[in-house]
């Protein structure tokens, strides 16, 4: 299976966005953080594209997934590890 590539974007000081690293970190999942705390511009420009006002937001590859509970519930369903070959 292709690499998929993971982003996430985070603000300092977010539980949710910690959280989510190290869920991502536990299962092996390589992603590059866009930490958007300085970045007001880059933040409404997300949340205009997403419709997603909280933070982490993930993407893989051009796919938006939501956020950490949104991830979660992937999991929990048994769709995260088949989104990345993980099974």
């Amino acid at each position: 299976m292709a690499k998929k590539e993971v982003t996430v974007y985070t603000m300092n000081r977010c539980p949710f966005c910690l959280q989510l690293k190290l869920f991502l970190q536990r299962k092996g999942i390589e992603f590059t953080e866009i930490n958007v705390s300085d970045k007001p511009e880059l933040l409404k420009e997300l949340q205009d594209e997403t419709s997603f006002y909280t933070l982490p937001q993930v993407f893989v590859d051009d796919l938006f997934l939501g956020g950490y509970d949104n991830i979660i519930d992937l999991h929990k369903k048994g769709k995260f590890d088949r989104l990345f070959g993980l099974e």
